[in-house]
């Protein structure tokens, strides 16, 4: 079942508050783990009383075991409209990076922990991942636009 309101009420959705979302990630049993790359499905979901929207593209921030910010960035791979969640509904984005010291001056680097924000909220969870650049710039990742999922269905 796909969520759909009127244009008028779409026009007017607030964006997600931190405390109805759940933020959580599906490894999608190894698909996206290949030579000398892995990734992540980052998955948001609306488990507040109303709908809400959020951000294409939400700010991500990784940190060490200790909680400094890692020089990680973030390279879109396409636009999108903002998602729009449905009560219960989850919004994905496909994370992706080299996981392999593959370059000539390769740095790696230990993420703990994912801070994901967009404009009214930030969630945190743990990530242990081994992202790998080359050297002279920072690692990146992949990050594709976040998509709506269909709601799950009624018990």
């Amino acid at each position: 079942m796909v969520f759909s309101m009127p244009q008028t009420l779409r026009a007017a959705l607030p964006f997600c508050a931190q405390a109805q979302l759940s933020l959580g990630f599906d490894s999608e049993n190894g698909n996206f783990d290949g030579m000398s790359h892995s990734g992540i499905l980052l998955v948001l979901r609306n488990l507040g009383p109303r709908p809400c929207q959020l951000t294409a593209l939400p700010a991500l921030v990784f940190q060490n075991l200790h909680g400094r910010v890692l020089d990680i960035a973030t390279r879109p791979t396409g636009n999108a409209p903002a998602p729009r969640l449905a009560v219960g509904a989850e919004a994905t984005a496909a994370l992706r990076w080299v996981s392999s010291p593959v370059y000539s001056h390769s740095h790696c680097l230990k993420s703990a922990q994912l801070s994901v924000s967009w404009p009214e909220g930030k969630l945190n969870r743990s990530l242990a991942a081994f992202i790998c650049g080359a050297g002279g710039g920072p690692a990146s990742v992949a990050q594709a636009p976040l998509a709506t999922d269909p709601p799950p269905p009624h018990s």
